[in-house]
C-alpha cells in the first residue's frame, strides 16, 4: 500500500501541504491579534451606534422601614428678647410688721390656766389673759366646757381652737374641784367683782377668767382660747 501512495507524493502535493499549514497558522495568528476583550478596543462612534436606547423607568418599589432616629442637634442660640408688656396697675400699700389693732378676720389664740393649791373650802380663783394685739372692738365670749360639743360661733376644738369674726371662744381641757363653769369677764370695766357675779364679757385687750372652789382641795382648770377680729 505504501508503494501505491509514495509515487503520488510529488512537488504539487508538497505545495498544497505547505499552503494548508500556512492557512491554519495564519488564521490562529489573526484570531489572536484581533480578539476583542474590552469595549475600549471599539471606536467610540461605532460603540455609540452599537448601544441601544434606554428603556422606560420601572415602577417605584415599596417604601422600606424607617431608620433609627438620629441624635439631636446642638441647641440653637436664644432668640431676641420680646417687647415688654404694659405696666400693671399700682398695688395697694402693704402693712408694716407692727400693727396697732388686729386686722379684721385675723385670729389670735393661746392657753389659759387657773390653779389654787391652798385647798380652801371656799373661795374664788382668778386669772387673766392679754391679747398679743388689741382688737378694735371687744369680742363676744363663749365658754366651752370639757367634752361639750363645739357651739355656734366657735370652730375647731380644744386641740385646735377657732372662733368666728367678733367672737372669743374659751375651750376647757380639764376642770377639777370647781363648783361651776369658769366665768369670763372684762377686767377693764367690771374688774374683780364682775368676774364673780357679772355676765360673761371681754374687752379689746384681753379677758379675765374665774372659778369658785367647790370643796377642800386644789382647784385646777385649763384649756385654750381663740379670738377673731370683727
Amino acid at each position: 500500500m505504501l508503494r501505491a501512495i509514495r509515487p503520488r507524493f510529488n512537488a504539487t502535493s508538497l505545495v498544497a501541504v505547505l499552503a494548508l499549514v500556512f492557512a491554519m497558522t495564519g488564521g490562529a495568528y489573526a484570531a489572536n491579534k484581533y480578539l476583542i476583550t474590552s469595549a475600549k478596543q471599539i471606536k467610540p462612534t461605532v460603540l455609540a451606534q452599537l448601544k441601544g436606547k434606554a428603556g422606560p423607568a420601572g415602577a417605584s418599589g415599596a417604601a422600606g422601614t424607617a431608620g433609627p432616629q438620629g441624635p439631636g442637634g446642638p441647641q440653637g442660640p436664644g432668640g431676641p428678647q420680646g417687647p415688654g408688656g404694659p405696666q400693671g396697675p399700682k398695688g395697694e400699700n402693704g402693712t408694716t410688721g407692727f400693727t396697732e389693732t388686729l386686722p379684721s378676720g385675723k385670729t389670735l389664740s393661746g392657753d389659759w390656766v387657773l390653779l389654787d393649791s391652798h385647798g380652801l373650802a371656799s373661795g374664788v380663783v382668778l386669772g387673766a389673759v392679754s391679747f398679743g394685739i388689741p382688737l378694735r372692738e371687744p369680742p363676744l365670749p363663749i365658754y366651752v366646757k370639757t367634752g361639750e360639743v363645739t357651739p355656734e360661733h366657735c370652730t375647731g376644738s380644744v386641740a385646735k381652737p377657732g372662733a368666728e369674726k367678733g367672737y372669743l371662744c374659751v375651750f376647757a381641757s380639764q376642770e377639777l374641784n370647781n363648783s361651776a363653769a369658769p366665768r369670763i369677764c372684762s377686767l377693764s370695766s367690771a374688774a374683780v367683782p364682775g368676774c364673780i357675779t357679772g355676765e360673761n364679757s371681754a374687752d379689746k385687750f384681753g379677758f379675765g377668767i374665774s372659778a369658785r372652789v367647790s370643796s377642800e382641795g386644789a382647784l385646777l382648770a385649763s384649756g385654750t382660747w381663740a379670738v377673731t377680729a370683727e
